[in-house]
């Protein structure tokens, strides 16, 4: 299993990598798995690499789970298996 991290690419930087910002937190992560990636984009991050680019909108929707879920007392994958049903 995988484990990745949202993150909002804030600055291209030269030999394929980017800065990032995490929740307010800036790294630099290596995007060369990705293609055309720009200033704006929101990638997935795992272990310092980009491995992947997504809508602003999935990020939020995503969001929106997991503070639903929280409000209820549920984690966000209980919260999803009850939409589910």
């Amino acid at each position: 299993m995988w484990f990745g991290v949202p993150a909002k690419i804030v600055e291209i930087e030269p030999g394929n990598t980017a800065k990032v910002d995490v929740g307010g937190v800036r790294m630099k992560v290596s995007v060369q798995l990705v293609d055309e990636v720009n200033v704006g984009d929101y990638v997935l991050i795992h272990a310092g690499i980009a491995i992947g680019k997504f809508d602003e909108e999935v990020n939020e929707d995503e969001r929106d789970g997991e503070n639903r879920g929280e409000r209820d007392g549920q984690s966000h994958r209980e919260s999803q298996a009850d939409e589910r049903l």
